[in-house]
């Protein structure tokens, strides 16, 4: 799906500046985009980010 937001994305505005992010969107990956404080962004998303396997420490 981020595959194809960004090929419509370069369609709708002709700004071809991320297709090159194509090759490298492999598997599960989110993109996030921001003007702030990058900390900031960092604490909210490992405040929401959900383990897909449960860890086990031997």
């Amino acid at each position: 799906m981020i595959r194809r937001s960004i090929r419509e994305h370069d369609k709708i505005t002709g700004n071809n500046d991320f297709l090159g992010l194509i090759p490298l969107v492999v598997g599960n990956v989110d993109l996030i985009f921001t003007k702030g404080d990058l900390m900031k962004v960092n604490h909210t998303i490992t405040k929401y980010k959900v383990l897909m396997f449960p860890i086990t420490v031997i």
